[in-house]
């Protein structure tokens, strides 16, 4: 009897690069990271890319340090409500979640 197995819930082939974030200056973190928080409370799931460029901006401005504990909350919220709804996490969620991982991980070495 031939078994194939396969992989559950890989990261492998998922994009790892954050987007350019163009209007840099303009760009409010505090405002932003404050939305993302009121929309998960309200149980609205933000989506993967908008957290991708909330985390390439704060990449670009040097702040990513300071914010890369309270996403991760954030993003913790956002997998429980995905849990309960019952939808998979997307691909832009997953990369965010490895973005920011790896992130605290190499900032702490």
């Amino acid at each position: 009897m031939n078994i194939n197995f396969k992989p559950m819930g890989s990261f492998a082939g998922l994009d790892y690069t954050l987007p350019q974030v163009a209007n840099l200056e303009a760009f409010d973190a505090d405002e932003e990271l404050m939305s993302l928080q009121r929309m998960v409370k309200a149980g609205i799931i933000p989506s993967g890319e908008r957290i991708k460029e909330f985390i390439a901006a704060c990449f670009q401005r040097q702040e990513l340090g300071s914010r890369v504990d309270e996403l991760l909350l954030c993003m913790i919220s956002i997998f429980k409500l995905q849990e309960q709804e019952c939808c998979p996490a997307t691909a832009a969620h997953k990369e965010a979640l490895a973005i920011l991982d790896v992130y605290r991980f190499a900032s702490l070495n």
